[in-house]
């Protein structure tokens, strides 16, 4: 007899307390992380003293996506000069390859013009094909970095919304 008479005061407080914990499971599970990328792949040419720079911006999420982009970019400019790039992942990877280019003067400049924009899981990649006219470190570091901020410019952005992932086993 005793026990059904309690039984209603404990369901009340169970539910109370499961309801608790569901709000607070919510607001964890709710409390996103916003972070800007672009929409769409996106491509700019620049010429600069004959030299073409060819730049893309690409959405991706994963190193072995960067990895089939810039093998894709390969294959479709086998015979430029250079294959200068940067990513920055969510995740935590960023990378920057000079290709050849003098240190410092592509990949560099295009990962700080992606840091710039505040973008993430962004690759961008310029193939360059020379023109004849030696562009010097300076002339590199301006050409990479205005080409890299024309196609990201160029790309339109959105919100990336990721949310923590919980998992909760009862019983």
């Amino acid at each position: 007899p005793t026990k059904t008479k309690f039984m209603p005061i404990l369901c009340f407080i169970v539910n109370a307390y499961f309801d608790k914990v569901q709000k607070k499971l919510y607001n964890f599970v709710m409390n996103k992380v916003k972070c800007l990328t672009i929409k769409q792949n996106e491509q700019n040419i620049l010429i600069i003293e004959k030299s073409k720079f060819i730049t893309y911006s690409y959405y991706v999420n994963s190193v072995s996506q960067v990895k089939d982009y810039l093998d894709r970019l390969e294959r479709a400019y086998y015979d430029a000069t250079h294959i200068c790039y940067a990513y920055d992942l969510l995740s935590g990877g960023q990378k920057c390859s000079d290709d050849g280019e003098p240190q410092g003067t592509a990949g560099k400049p295009i990962l700080d013009c992606i840091q710039k924009q505040g973008v993430k899981n962004v690759l961008v990649a310029t193939a360059r094909y020379f023109g004849g006219v030696k562009l010097g470190a300076g002339g590199l570091v301006r050409a990479y970095s205005q080409s890299a901020s024309l196609v990201l410019e160029k790309s339109e952005k959105k919100y990336l919304s990721l949310c923590n992932k919980l998992s909760l086993k009862l019983g």
